[in-house]
C-alpha cells in the first residue's frame, strides 16, 4: 500500500503523527506486522499504576516469558518524578527482539510520582487487591477483582504452576467451557502485591494441579483463540486475548466502547451470578472483556464501585482542562492504534458528545524524540483510561509532553495564575520545597483539601511546584 502515499502525504502524516508514530504505520502498510502489539494496530499495551515497578518487574521476569520493551530503553528504571518497570512478552523460545523493535506486547508498570491520585494512591488500592486475592486464593474461590486482568494464552499451564508451586505463589486454576463447548483451563495469578492480574488461558488440562474451581461462565468466545492462532503458539511464550475489567455498570461501559471507541460486542454470557459481554475495537485480534458482578461477589467493605468512585475523584481533582492535569490514574490504561481506521478527530467528538474526561498530549509538532506523539488518554466509566493513538484531520494546538516522556509534567499548565489566597496558602505549606518537582507535589497533594479550600486548582500546584526545566524535558524510558 505504500506506493499509493505521495511524498507529500507522507510528509504530512510524518508532522501530524509525530516520528515514531509514523514509523509505526509505515511498519503496518510495508506488511511487517501480524497480530496486536506495537506497530500492528489494535491494543499495543497494558498499562497500571503501581508503587513498585521495578520489584513488580523482577516478579514478571522470574516466572514468565518477558524482556525490556525494546532495547533502546532502560525498562526499569527510576528518574526524576518517577519508576518504571517496562515489560513486553517474548516472541519465541529464546526471548529475542523483533528486527524491528516493534510488534511485541507491552506490560507496563509505573508509578509518575508527581502526579495527584486524589482519596487513594496506588499502594492503598494494591492493599486491596492483595487482600481480596490472598483470602480468595487461600479458600479457592473466585473473588470480583479478578476479572480486572490481561488474559493471555498459554499452551502449556504446567510450567508456570510448577514454579509458582515451587516459590508458593499463590494462584488459582479455573475450568470452563466456551461458547463451542471447549474445554479452558484459566490459571488466575497476582503479580506480587501489584494491581496487575495475569490470567493464563490454555486448552490444555494441566497435570500438575489436582483440584479446579468451576465456572459456569464461557469467559472467552471460541473466535479469539483463532483469531490469534494460538493453535501454533510455542509452550515457552505467552499470547494475547483480552484486556478485562471488572465493573459495576456493564450498560455504561458497554456503550462506552460501542458508541466511543467503534468497537463491535462479539460476545456475551450471563447467569445469576455475571454479566458478561466482549468487544472488538477495529482493526484489533484482542478483545475488551466486561464482566459485572453482584457486589457479594468480593470479600470486605471495598467494591468495585467504590474503585471507581476513587479514580474518578482523583481525575476530577486533577483536571484543569483537556490539556493541563494528569493523575496517577490515568497510568490504568491500554494503548489502542489507531493509525489507519479512525481520525482522533472522530473520537474526540465522541467523547464530547458524552461529556467524557480526557487528556491530549502532544502540540502537534514534528519530534525527533521516541514517543507516540499527539494522543488523547479517555476516561471510560470505569475510571481507567484508554490511550488512543492516531493521526488528526484538525490537531487541536494547546497540548505539550507525553504521559511517560515528561514524567513532571501534567501538560499545559502555564496559561493559569494563581489567585493571592491560593499563592500565601501554597507558601505557608510549601515554600521550602517550590521547585523540587515531586518533592513539592507530595508536599501539596498531603495539605489538598487546604488548597482547594484557599481556591487552589491543581494546575496552580503544577506551576508551583514543577521546574520549567523538567515540564519540557522528554525522558526516554
Amino acid at each position: 500500500m505504500w506506493h499509493r502515499y505521495t511524498h507529500t502525504t507522507a510528509h504530512t502524516m510524518a508532522r501530524l503523527m509525530g516520528s515514531w508514530a509514523f514509523a509505526i504505520f509505515l511498519n503496518f502498510h510495508l506488511g511487517e506486522a501480524s497480530g496486536d502489539g506495537y506497530g500492528t494496530g489494535g491494543i499495543a499495551k497494558y498499562t497500571l499504576s503501581a508503587s513498585q515497578p521495578i520489584a513488580f518487574f523482577a516478579f514478571l521476569q522470574r516466572y514468565f516469558p518477558v524482556h525490556c520493551q525494546d532495547q533502546g530503553t532502560v525498562c526499569n528504571a527510576s528518574f526524576n518524578c518517577g519508576q518504571a518497570g517496562r515489560a513486553a512478552l517474548c516472541l519465541d523460545e529464546a526471548c529475542t527482539y523483533p528486527s524491528s523493535g516493534e510488534h511485541v506486547f507491552g506490560l507496563h508498570l509505573v508509578n509518575v510520582s508527581a502526579r495527584p491520585y486524589g482519596p487513594m494512591d496506588n499502594i492503598d488500592v494494591e492493599r486491596h487487591f492483595t487482600y481480596k486475592l490472598g483470602e480468595a486464593f487461600k479458600s479457592k474461590t473466585y473473588d470480583a477483582f479478578m476479572d480486572v486482568s490481561v488474559v493471555l494464552y498459554a499452551a502449556d499451564l504446567d510450567r508456570y504452576v510448577v514454579a509458582l508451586q515451587r516459590d508458593h505463589v499463590d494462584f488459582l486454576v479455573l475450568r470452563w467451557m466456551d461458547d463451542s463447548g471447549e474445554p479452558r483451563y484459566s490459571l488466575i495469578v497476582q503479580v506480587s502485591t501489584s494491581q496487575l492480574i495475569l490470567e493464563l488461558v490454555s486448552s490444555t488440562k494441566p497435570t500438575s494441579v489436582s483440584s479446579f474451581v468451576e465456572e459456569n461462565i464461557q469467559r472467552l468466545p471460541s473466535h479469539v483463540f483463532a483469531l490469534n492462532n494460538v493453535s501454533t503458539a510455542s509452550p515457552a511464550i505467552l499470547v494475547p486475548l483480552a484486556i478485562s475489567k471488572g465493573v459495576s455498570n456493564i450498560s455504561a461501559v458497554s456503550k462506552f466502547y460501542t458508541e466511543e471507541m467503534f468497537a463491535v460486542e462479539t460476545h456475551s454470557s450471563t447467569s445469576e451470578s455475571h454479566i458478561l459481554r466482549t468487544f472488538s475495537p477495529q482493526h484489533s485480534t484482542l478483545l475488551v472483556r466486561l464482566v459485572q458482578r453482584p457486589a457479594s461477589a468480593t470479600r470486605g467493605p471495598f467494591k468495585l464501585s467504590d474503585l471507581e468512585k476513587a479514580k474518578h475523584s482523583a481525575h476530577a481533582m486533577a483536571g484543569t482542562d483537556e490539556f493541563c492535569g494528569v493523575d496517577k490514574w490515568y497510568d490504568n490504561h491500554f494503548a489502542y492504534d489507531a493509525f489507519w481506521n479512525t481520525s482522533l478527530d472522530a473520537f474526540k467528538d465522541a467523547f464530547d458528545k458524552h461529556g467524557r474526561t480526557y487528556h491530549i498530549f502532544g502540540d502537534c509538532l514534528p519530534s525527533k524524540v521516541r514517543g507516540p506523539g499527539t494522543n488523547i488518554y479517555v476516561v471510560d466509566p470505569t475510571g481507567d483510561a484508554v490511550q488512543v493513538d492516531g493521526v488528526w484531520k484538525n490537531c487541536p494546538r494547546g497540548g505539550s509532553g507525553d504521559a511517560l516522556g515528561n514524567p513532571c509534567s501534567q501538560g499545559s499548565c502555564q496559561k493559569y495564575q494563581a489567585t493571592k489566597q491560593c499563592t500565601q496558602k501554597l507558601n505557608a505549606l510549601c515554600s521550602t520545597v517550590k521547585l523540587r518537582n515531586n518533592t513539592c507535589t507530595d508536599c501539596a497533594y498531603l495539605h489538598w483539601q487546604l488548597l482547594a479550600s484557599a481556591s487552589c486548582r491543581n494546575a496552580d500546584v503544577v506551576n508551583y511546584c514543577i521546574s520549567s526545566s523538567e515540564a519540557h524535558l522528554n525522558v526516554v524510558i
